[in-house]
């Protein structure tokens, strides 16, 4: 697969070495340059991309499924089931879409940066971890989320243009990591109906004031950490009784700017509830607490954790 602007330049993918697995060889695309002694040049001036004069303008960069490496004087072909390894692989150029492969099945720490504008999949998409910081102000407005898709990285995707954060029926996501989607102010809802979610960690979807909804219809999860949607615009209902949630953290819905009633239904499989947990909301709160009475819960939680800064959160209990 070559890659290639309309000034001829083309793109020398590098990848780690090859690692055994019990089905085949695979390789991780470990940088992305562009080669220089390709293409006639033009443009760029002193100090840009490739030295004084030139400049390439790549509008999309294609990844290899497989890439060839030659052993003991053999040319040997591996399939690349992995996207960087801790730095930003395309630094030639700016605001540019990428394909990934099918064959794909992991995106490293740091391997995206600011300068991608859309995200495709040239078939199903595979992916199962998605590294620290590897969007991290990623331009586009959509990403594909897969049903295969375990963990999600600490700021994987923080400060992006995202409209929507939608994860299909059927998945089930171990960890969706510290700061994942903080400040993308974009947003404006987060839908995990239909799916198993082990851990939204601290810091998730903070600082989003335009997500007015959280779909967690039919949805199993565990934890919700402290300040996970802390100053958002929630409203609606938030129903988690047949979530088998456990472990709700401090200000986890803490100074919602909600112009509607934003309802959370609480069942009593929640061992754990941190201070203040939705306070500071600026329009009326309804929390309902199911199988657990005022007493009960007071003996059990954090002991602030039903502060009202204001008149219009209502604490409901043992329905």
């Amino acid at each position: 697969m070559v890659n290639r602007d309309w000034k001829g330049y083309e793109i020398d993918f590098d990848a780690t070495d090859p690692v055994s697995t019990a089905e085949c060889y695979i390789v991780s695309i470990n940088y992305a340059n562009c080669n220089w002694n390709t293409g006639h040049g033009g443009g760029g001036g002193p100090g840009g991309p490739g030295g004084p004069g030139k400049s390439c303008d790549f509008k999309t960069v294609i990844f290899p499924s497989y890439q060839v490496v030659k052993i003991n004087g053999e040319f040997v072909t591996y399939k690349v089931t992995g996207i960087g390894t801790g730095s930003t692989l395309l630094n030639f150029g700016d605001y540019m879409d990428i394909v990934i492969p099918e064959t794909v099945t992991t995106i490293g720490d740091g391997a995206f940066g600011y300068n991608i504008t859309g995200v495709s999949f040239s078939g199903e998409d595979n992916i199962v971890s998605i590294g620290s910081q590897a969007f991290i102000g990623l331009l586009g407005s959509s990403f594909t989320f897969g049903t295969k898709l375990k963990t999600i990285g600490t700021s994987a995707f923080q400060g992006s243009r995202l409209n929507s954060v939608v994860f299909p029926e059927g998945s089930n996501i171990d960890s969706i990591g510290q700061y994942a989607f903080a400040y993308c102010y974009y947003l404006t809802k987060v839908h995990f109906s239909d799916s198993t979610v082990t851990t939204i960690d601290a810091y998730a979807f903070v600082g989003n004031s335009n997500i007015t909804s959280a779909d967690f219809t039919n949805t199993k999860i565990d934890s919700i950490g402290e300040c996970a949607f802390y100053q958002n615009s929630l409203s609606g209902t938030i129903d988690l009784r047949n979530s088998g949630i456990t472990s709700i953290g401090s200000q986890a819905f803490y100074g919602q700017y909600n112009n509607s009633e934003l309802i959370i239904d609480i069942p009593d499989t929640v061992d754990y509830i941190g201070s203040q947990f939705v306070t500071g909301c600026s329009g009326k709160v309804t929390v309902n607490f199911y199988g657990i009475t005022e007493e009960e819960a007071h003996a059990k939680f954090a002991s602030d954790y039903d502060t009202i800064w204001s008149s219009n959160t209502t604490f409901n209990y043992g329905l």
